[in-house]
């Protein structure tokens, strides 16, 4: 299961609680594009100005918590048991 969320707030990263209903999560990956700079962008002098960032969320039975950070997109991949 994927689940994409934008956090549009320049400045508040958002604490969140995400429970699935008729599975327990077993495993969730976190890929996130985000930037202290909300202007940051890539280009040929700097290509990796703006890169995805790796992580995992901690999930317990049917809920996985995460927060999300400023100014960020994030997918979360979602493994079900």
């Amino acid at each position: 299961m994927v689940l994409t969320v934008t956090n549009p707030d320049p400045k508040a990263s958002v604490e969140t609680e995400v429970t699935i209903y008729g599975a327990n999560v077993k495993e969730v990956s976190v890929t996130t594009l985000t930037a202290k700079d909300i202007h940051a962008h890539n280009n040929f002098d700097n290509p990796r100005a703006l890169e995805p960032q790796t992580s995992q969320a901690a999930a317990k039975g049917r809920a996985l918590f995460y927060s999300f950070a400023p100014a960020s997109v994030t997918r979360l991949q979602i493994m079900l048991a």
